[in-house]
């Protein structure tokens, strides 16, 4: 009995966190697409930021590939389009 109750709320947890989860690569990829078709993304970014909140958990940073080190696997993946979401 205890089990299947445990059961029954871990997995709950899990979906909850997948659709978190879901929800930021969806506006990742929003954003990403907005960004894609904008002349002056520096200034869009810093607009961003301004009306944040200062204790808000979201960040956005355009950082050149070139800068940013990773394996060659993820670069691939990154370069077709693939999201990449840090948590």
């Amino acid at each position: 009995m205890f089990d299947n109750f445990y059961n029954q709320y871990t997995e709950q947890d899990k979906v909850q966190q997948k659709d978190a989860i879901t929800v930021l690569e969806q506006l990742g990829s929003n954003i990403a697409h907005s960004l894609d078709g904008l002349p002056e993304r520096e200034l869009f970014l810093q607009k961003w930021q301004k009306h944040l909140q200062e204790d808000s958990l979201y960040r956005i940073n355009i950082i050149s590939i070139d800068n940013f080190p990773m394996p060659d696997k993820l670069l691939e993946s990154v370069k077709s389009g693939q999201p990449l979401l840090f948590v």
